[in-house]
């Protein structure tokens, strides 16, 4: 049963969970999903993120949409994005270490691979973000990674797009009282 203020989402990707709207990370819409606007930020499972770093970045606009995400700097910690103070005022940000930078995973190709040219950019406190394409940046679109080996079942769930197993908790990461502590990123410049 939900609490007052909380949507119950069955989500086609990642199962069940609630979410309180409140909690909900808001975008303009995405490159090539415009009306995709409302996300909820979900650890995959209760693992450290040193031993399973991918965190699922679903939709609840459009239920057969989910992202893999993870911290860039998990595997590579000199990943430094620059970001435009557009950017950062477009999500109420007054500076860079207010935000947490988050690269969308591809993890049906082999190797697995992150999108550096575009990451996500999440101010938390503000439940606002931006997918940020990097117009001068040399960062590659799908740069290859190797995986923990701890996490090679999350890369076979997104394979098969059926996300973590019926009956299984995702932890929900955004909203006030989570803030993203399971997402660690770099202090930001």
């Amino acid at each position: 049963m939900s609490q007052p203020n909380q949507i119950e989402v069955a989500h086609r990707r990642v199962g069940r969970f609630a979410v309180r709207e409140s909690d909900l990370l808001h975008f303009e819409g995405l490159p090539g999903f415009p009306n995709a606007r409302r996300f909820a930020l979900l650890r995959h499972d209760e693992r450290p993120v040193s031993e399973q770093p991918f965190s699922w970045l679903a939709c609840v606009d459009d239920l057969d949409l989910a992202f893999a995400v993870t911290d860039p700097c998990f595997f590579d910690p000199a990943y430094d994005p620059p970001l435009s103070p557009s950017t950062l005022d477009g999500l109420e940000a007054k500076a860079r270490g207010d935000v947490v930078v988050l690269a969308i995973a591809n993890l049906a190709s082999d190797p697995p691979r992150l999108n550096l040219a575009a990451p996500l950019v999440i101010h938390l406190a503000a439940q606002l973000g931006v997918q940020a394409i990097l117009e001068d940046a040399a960062e590659p679109l799908g740069q290859p990674v190797e995986m923990p080996e701890a996490s090679r079942q999350f890369g076979s769930s997104a394979r098969l797009q059926s996300g973590p197993e019926r009956g299984s908790r995702a932890q929900l990461l955004s909203g006030p009282e989570g803030q993203g502590a399971q997402i660690e990123s770099k202090p930001q410049r």
